[in-house]
């Protein structure tokens, strides 16, 4: 009888949780029905008792005396617009493949009602063209967190494409070995940031172009030995300074922009950026970066909107860089 008491504690909980919601309310005598639908026979005070137990639990479920409709579950972990802001997160994500980012959906549907879940459903929208044909980010993941947390390295293959438009392994298949340290998503493509024994910096690679990780029984390099970072790895901070995961040299330069670009710098650069008014027309900041193909390419998006005004040295690179592009038209 005490496991099947529980059994029915658990039977109601789920019915609350699948089968009801603010639009869909159930009567004592509707889950009567759908206990029994679950070989569960019980009577209509035991109910009621046993919904008073699941509310002074903690949970939010609305009875029939605040509403003479029915019971229904008001609230979960996740209301409906946190569900959807992680579904379009899922479904925009170019590294998780259509197959994953289906099985993930139908996860965080379990987090709803069946009839809010369908809703939801119905508004999901997956441009299958975006999507990495790579299966294994998961599995990718779940091994680079294991070494991350274990302080082991790891080896892996790395795939890029061929002019022929295959997707083969980099450097004839033989196996990169590296210190892995974060996880970042960054400019919709997720990397694995990490250390080399040879080298006195940092790097990073696609997640959804690497295969056959194995986890090391070789303690990664502390990464402390490759970076400015000591007392943890300041994941944020590195991708903030490395525009489009390019690595260069750390540099503390000036740009003056124009005035409608605010926006745009601001949330590049977040709210901490140095900034001085020029006049009423233009703007300028100060902030340290690493110089790069990746920097030059961002600033020269703005066109004539944007100019790097100091050191002087930069700005002399970045004159070469136009100057080599000008040579190709």
């Amino acid at each position: 009888m005490e496991g099947e008491s529980k059994l029915k504690l658990l039977y109601l909980l789920e019915i609350l949780e699948k089968e009801s919601d603010d639009d869909n309310k159930l009567t004592i005598r509707e889950i009567i029905e759908k206990l029994e639908a679950r070989g569960i026979k019980v009577e209509r005070k035991a109910v009621s008792r046993d919904i008073k137990l699941l509310i002074d639990h903690g949970y939010d479920i609305v009875s029939y005396g605040e509403n003479r409709e029915g019971y229904f579950m008001a609230s979960r972990k996740f209301t409906v617009s946190e569900l959807r802001l992680l579904m379009d997160a899922v479904l925009s994500a170019k590294f998780i493949s259509l197959k994953q980012s289906k099985e993930l959906i139908d996860k965080l549907k379990t987090l709803t009602s069946n009839d809010l879940a369908k809703k939801l459903q119905n508004q999901m929208y997956i441009d299958e063209r975006i999507k990495t044909s790579n299966n294994f980010v998961c599995e990718n993941v779940d091994k680079i967190n294991e070494a991350i947390n274990n302080n082991k390295k790891i080896a892996f293959q790395y795939y890029s494409y061929t002019l022929e438009k295959q997707f083969v392994a980099s450097r004839d298949g033989k196996e990169y070995i590296r210190s892995p340290y974060s996880l970042a998503w960054y400019d919709d493509k997720y990397y694995m940031i990490c250390g080399h024994d040879r080298y006195e910096d940092l790097s990073h690679f696609r997640v959804d172009r690497m295969r056959h990780i194995k986890i090391l029984e070789e303690n990664r390099r502390n990464f402390k030995e490759v970076s400015e970072y000591k007392n943890y790895f300041d994941t944020a901070d590195y991708v903030n300074r490395v525009f489009n995961m390019f690595a260069g040299k750390k540099e503390t330069v000036k740009i003056k922009f124009q005035r409608e670009l605010i926006n745009v710098v601001i949330e590049k650069f977040e709210e901490e950026v140095q900034l001085k008014k020029l006049d009423e027309e233009h703007f300028e900041i100060r902030v340290t970066v690493k110089i790069s193909e990746g920097f030059f390419s961002w600033v020269l998006q703005f066109g004539s909107r944007a100019e790097i005004t100091e050191p002087v040295s930069v700005r002399n690179t970045m004159k070469q860089y136009v100057a080599e592009m000008y040579k190709l038209y």
